[in-house]
């Protein structure tokens, strides 16, 4: 990787850090007091968080096929700069309506400045052998946004309260991120013009390859199971007996073993297929996860099942990419990488409010099996794409 590529990997790797700490993770400790504040129930702030995703769905693909024919640098610029406007836009909000539309239009920014952006930005501007690591090094660096986040959003809102807190978060956004993508993000496509199909030609001829359906039914699945469990992990080890200290701190685990398993997918390549060991990793999880009723109400049991579905967590957002690239080529890598991550978030969007509803209806046994279940499927549907006959498209 040359001194370009490395500022490159660097300079998102840091953009993705701060925009998922402050346009992700800090509205979980925001909720609490933004709801006292405009009168209204969790729940219903809650669905702000919603609204945002499915926006984020609805324009990734429209943001993937622009990196694809311009490149990304205008496109990421803008959406750092419309997010740190939304964000201080939002400390202004006083009703429920307000705070849906602007958090709507902070979804809009997701797809324009979070981890889909860029990689589609890098991975048709290095060559295979350095895809991975870089890839790697821009999640792993993502990952530690909740653990750097969460607490220096919850100290600012304890001294400054939640207004005044989102113009901190913006002002450190908007200091990180526009200048970043402004400077070090390409201009530009990674081709040439002359190699581009209309739009219209490239979703078509992707939507009629069975490979794409498998990997997005199997991708969504695993999103779904994963917004799902970082909402209702907590309370659902508290309904097998735990203490809520002790539930947060076994769920905690996830977070430190997801980058775990990020690293050890990516170590792994070096031997194997990266589909086949996450075939594997989404099977076991699925066992892991179908147990936890079961062995559950024990410390250690469920320490073990957490631990071994945590490893697991955050694979899918290292291989997804790479397996893109690998089977549809990348010159239209933004475009194909944004219909997968449609599929994903609408998922994710939708599943955890079906387990929720089960959870509140029967308990914590069947939304356990249902995510269980789910991730079984995904790694059935991922073997099932390795056999499946496709010709890839050439870089």
């Amino acid at each position: 990787m040359g001194a370009r590529g490395r500022v490159l990997v660097g300079s998102l790797a840091v953009t993705s850090l701060v925009g998922y700490g402050c346009l992700f993770y800090a509205y979980s400790v925001l909720l609490t007091p933004m709801a006292r504040d405009l009168g209204a129930s969790p729940t219903r702030v809650t669905f702000a968080m919603t609204l945002c995703t499915l926006a984020s769905a609805g324009t990734a693909v429209l943001a993937g096929r622009w990196i694809d024919r311009r490149g990304g640098r205008g496109l990421m610029t803008a959406g750092s700069i419309g997010a740190t406007l939304l964000l201080a836009a939002a400390s202004q909000v006083d009703d429920l309506m307000t705070l849906y539309l602007v958090w709507a239009g902070i979804g809009v920014t997701w797809a324009l400045v979070l981890y889909e952006p860029a990689f589609a930005v890098i991975v048709p501007r290095l060559p295979a052998e350095r895809r991975a690591l870089a890839l790697l090094t821009v999640t792993v660096v993502g990952g530690f946004a909740s653990t750097i986040f969460l607490p220096l959003t919850g100290a600012l809102v304890e001294h400054l309260g939640w207004r005044e807190t989102l113009l901190w978060l913006a002002a450190i956004l908007g200091v990180v991120t526009i200048p970043l993508h402004f400077v070090a993000v390409p201009d530009g496509p990674a081709t040439s013009r002359h190699q581009h199909h209309p739009s219209k030609a490239v979703i078509a001829e992707t939507l009629r390859r069975p490979r794409f359906w498998l990997y997005a039914v199997a991708f969504t699945a695993n999103s779904s199971v994963v917004t799902t469990l970082g909402i209702q992990l907590v309370s659902i080890l508290r309904d097998l007996g735990h203490s809520t200290t002790v539930a947060a701190s076994i769920a905690g685990l996830i977070g430190l073993l997801s980058v775990t398993g990020r690293i050890a997918i990516t170590a792994l390549q070096r031997w194997t297929q990266p589909i086949g060991v996450v075939c594997g990793l989404f099977v076991v999880q699925g066992l892991a996860l179908g147990l936890l009723p079961f062995v559950g109400r024990a410390t250690v049991g469920a320490v073990l099942c957490v631990v071994t579905v945590g490893l697991g967590f955050g694979v899918a957002t290292v291989t997804r990419p790479a397996l893109v690239a690998q089977h549809f080529g990348t010159r239209h890598f933004g475009t194909v990488a944004g219909m997968l991550s449609t599929s994903a978030a609408i998922g994710a969007t939708t599943v955890p409010l079906v387990v929720a509803a089960l959870r509140g209806a029967a308990g914590s046994v069947i939304p356990v099996e249902v995510c269980a279940s789910l991730f079984a499927l995904a790694g059935l549907l991922l073997f099932t794409s390795t056999r499946t006959a496709a010709t890839a498209v050439g870089d």
